[in-house]
Parts: structure tokens; C-alpha cells; sequence
């Protein structure tokens, strides 16, 4: 669970693309509240946030499964108080409406997260199953297919090799992206940043890639 202090003035906020559920509340100064449960993600966006409200919320691992969690969020919006919308939440998750991924998943999401040159068809291999059904585990467990899943990984690899000064192409090379300019539009497809801002702005790396005990975890 995290919190997020009310500010004097509008702000708008980035918010990198995951692999996770997100239920975000937003709490206003006459002590109502609106919650909103955000799905996993492969665009980043961009959010704002409004001033004199204070935000808090729960995050949720890669893999887990929220159930019938948005029609209960969606039940007990409106002039509600935070503690209560968030407290519907944690009632919600223990009682089952989330669940962790199966084991041979978690597996797979972090052979492809230490593998960048992994191919969709090897992952399949070597998780035992075809092709399609490896993409409808990964809908039904993760929210996104495999091959978007690992597009994403490599360029989080990309951005953090660039922001501990590697050569643009070199990275470019050794994650298996065909040319620099490849490399230069996945990043511009999941974090609007070039490999020239990432090397100027090393920060810019932990931004996009929130969560990093999870990345290549599932349901941990």
C-alpha cells in the first residue's frame, strides 16, 4: 500500500508501462473518495493529479488474478472514505479474489527476463506447451501476451544499460534488437524517452521500471 501527500498546485504524473494491477484512490478534502482499478499495461501514460487530493492505494504483483475486484471497487466509490474503499480491497484479495500464478508461469517470466534474445516459440518450448496456449495462459494470468511481456523486458534491459553509460549501439547489439534505430523506437513505444535522454538522465531508468523486485517475478 502506498500514500501520496495532497499538493498545492496540479500536477501531471508518468506512469510507466508493468505488469501490474493498480487500485488507485483518490481522497478529497470533504472526506469522500474515488477509487479506480488500472489493468497491466504495455503504453505508458500520463496522469493528473489534481490539487488539495490525496492519494493512496494498492499495488498488485505481476500474475495476480483481482477476480471480481473492479465491480467492488466500482460498488463502493462515490462518497465513500478511503479507509473504507481500501479496506474493501484487502477483505477482497484475502478472501480469495486474487490469486497467484501458477509455478511454471513465475518460471517463464523470469527465463524471459534474464533471456532479452528469447524468442516466443522458446519460451513455449520450454515452459512444455504450444504456442497459443502459452499466449492464453499469459491474457489470462498477466493481462498482456508473451511477446508484448518481452518486448517490454528488453527495453527495460536497454534503459538500464544506458543509463550506466552504454555505448547506444552496443546495447542495441547485445540485446538483439536489429539496429540502433529499432532499439530507438521500442523506447520511444514504452517510455517516450530516446537512448540519448536515458544517458543524460540515468534516473530516467528506475522510472521505467517500476517495481523492480517483481519484474521478472509473478504473484510474489
Amino acid at each position: 500500500m502506498w500514500t501520496s501527500p495532497a499538493t498545492d498546485a496540479p500536477r501531471m504524473h508518468f506512469v510507466a508501462p508493468d505488469l501490474a494491477w493498480d487500485v488507485v484512490v483518490a481522497c478529497h478534502a470533504d472526506g469522500s473518495a474515488i477509487a479506480q482499478v488500472y489493468r497491466p499495461s504495455l503504453s505508458p501514460s500520463r496522469h493528473r493529479v489534481q490539487a488539495g487530493v490525496m492519494y493512496a492505494g494498492l499495488r498488485l504483483h505481476a500474475g495476480q488474478r483481482v477476480g471480481t475486484l473492479e465491480r467492488t471497487i466500482a460498488a463502493g466509490s462515490g462518497r465513500v472514505s478511503a479507509p473504507a474503499i481500501l479496506a474493501v480491497v484487502t477483505e477482497q484479495l484475502e478472501r480469495g479474489a486474487s490469486r497467484s500464478a501458477p509455478a511454471w508461469l513465475t518460471v517463464a517470466v523470469a527465463h524471459a527476463a534474464r533471456e532479452p534474445r528469447l524468442t516466443v516459440a522458446k519460451l513455449a518450448r520450454a515452459s512444455g506447451l504450444s504456442v497459443r496456449s502459452l499466449r492464453r495462459a499469459f491474457e489470462a494470468w498477466v493481462g498482456v501476451g508473451p511477446k508484448g511481456m518481452m518486448r517490454l523486458l528488453r527495453a527495460r534491459a536497454a534503459s538500464d544499460r544506458l543509463a550506466i553509460g552504454g555505448d547506444a549501439a552496443t546495447v542495441a547489439g547485445e540485446l538483439g534488437f536489429s539496429d540502433q534505430a529499432h532499439m530507438t523506437r521500442e523506447l520511444r513505444r514504452f517510455f517516450d524517452a530516446t537512448p540519448g535522454a536515458i544517458q543524460a538522465r540515468p534516473e530516467l531508468a528506475d522510472l521505467f521500471n517500476p517495481g523492480r523486485d517483481a519484474a521478472g517475478t509473478l504473484g510474489a
